[in-house]
């Protein structure tokens, strides 16, 4: 590649990020999710505003350097799932276990099935199959946000309180279910319309991967330690991290598991791999892909977006209102048979109906193996950040009204 080539990425990824960085912190200053700016920053950039025919000076033109922004979005991916899995592993603990199960029934299941028998009420041209299209809809109608629900918590004062633990403890088990269904949903699309019965096989091969390396693989971790302490002494720590990541989804690609969920799980086992050196390890790669790639990822989302085109007003109204009351309805119901009070079920519900970066990231994935089309891409991106937002007003109104938290 020549220099120059590489001098205009720079300049790109300088823009992109900037922009990211500094809308993001516009919206923590309205309230407002901080990935609701960086997605932002991209659409400016994008075919919507500023990279559309009418402000031809101001393109970045991303497409000339295709290659080099697919391996920055894939790696921006790949350390996403990582730094989650971290952060699920990190967010297990004791809980009340019946309003936990209520949770996650009303808020996994429920949706999940529901999004099974209505998706054929929204069109699409991707060409997977019925059951692939529906399967996805129903997982992204019961997806929530853990970082932003935990980072909407901070910011209101009540992350300690019992309220916030159970849905985050909540949000981290859902979290590995819907990543691990949405993982047999790829080995049912790429096996196209006419294999569903041999790929049946290697969805139950990946089902049992997952299981295994999360049971297993703890255990061998635990009794690799000091080997691992002498290989890798100091700050090569982090070496061991991103080797024993890498080393997974090596692993994972060569059993047909998507990358992607190979990461995650690889992330779930570090992070429950006790010991300061590892704590500093996984917070340094954290915090660099927090600063770095989440808001270069979000940014690109943002840019594939032409809401001039691929906007559907009719489909966006109806998953956020539908998906949403299906979602905030059957917790509802759910937690008023664990004699819960009725509002105090309704924050429950609001804050599991928050879709944020785990949404877009689902929608972003789909997109790009073809599962789900355009229009149906920005419909997804736009309603994971309007849930965000509404959780956001939901909780700060019944703080600001005079309720605790408990």
């Amino acid at each position: 590649m020549a220099e120059h080539a590489i001098s205009e990425i720079f300049f790109e990824i300088f823009v992109l990020l900037s922009s990211a960085v500094l809308l993001g912190r516009l919206a923590e200053r309205l309230y407002i999710p901080r990935v609701a700016g960086e997605l932002s920053a991209g659409i400016l950039w994008g075919p919507t505003a500023l990279g559309s025919e009418a402000f031809e000076f101001f393109h970045l033109s991303l497409d000339r350097h295709s290659e080099a922004w697919l391996l920055i979005y894939w790696l921006s991916l790949t350390l996403m799932m990582l730094t989650a899995g971290i952060h699920v592993a990190n967010r297990t603990g004791k809980t009340r276990f019946k309003i936990l199960g209520l949770l996650i029934v009303g808020s996994t299941l429920i949706p999940f099935v529901v999004g099974l028998l209505v998706a054929n009420w929204f069109q699409d041209s991707s060409g997977t199959t019925v059951l692939v299209f529906s399967g996805f809809l129903g997982l992204a109608a019961c997806v929530t946000s853990l970082p932003v629900i935990s980072k909407i918590f901070a910011d209101l004062g009540i992350l300690d309180s019992v309220f916030a633990g159970n849905v985050i403890r909540a949000s981290a088990v859902q979290e590995v279910v819907v990543w691990s269904l949405f993982s047999i949903l790829l080995v049912l699309h790429q096996a196209g319309s006419y294999d569903l019965v041999g790929a049946i096989p290697d969805a139950i091969f990946a089902g049992v991967f997952i299981a295994v390396s999360l049971m297993i693989a703890p255990i061998l971790l635990r009794r690799a330690r000091k080997g691992i302490a002498i290989l890798f002494p100091g700050n090569n720590v982090v070496s061991a991290v991103f080797l024993f990541s890498l080393g997974l989804v090596l692993i994972g690609d060569w059993l047909n598991l998507d990358l992607l969920i190979s990461a995650l799980i690889s992330g779930v086992l570090i992070g429950k791999f006790e010991g300061p050196r590892i704590g500093r390890a996984s917070d340094s790669i954290g915090f660099f892909t927090l600063g770095l790639f989440a808001p270069l990822f979000f940014a690109l989302v943002g840019y594939q977006l032409d809401l001039s085109k691929f906007f559907s007003m009719g489909s966006f109204l109806l998953f956020l209102f539908g998906s949403g009351v299906v979602k905030i309805s059957s917790v509802n119901l759910l937690l008023r048979l664990g004699k819960l009070q009725k509002l105090q079920c309704l924050d429950y519900g609001f804050a599991m109906n928050t879709r944020g970066g785990p949404g877009i990231v689902l929608a972003s994935i789909g997109f790009s193996n073809g599962i789900i089309d355009e229009i149906m891409f920005t419909t997804l991106v736009l309603v994971s950040i309007a849930t965000a937002v509404i959780a956001g007003v939901w909780l700060g109104y019944r703080r600001n009204m005079g309720y605790v938290f408990s």
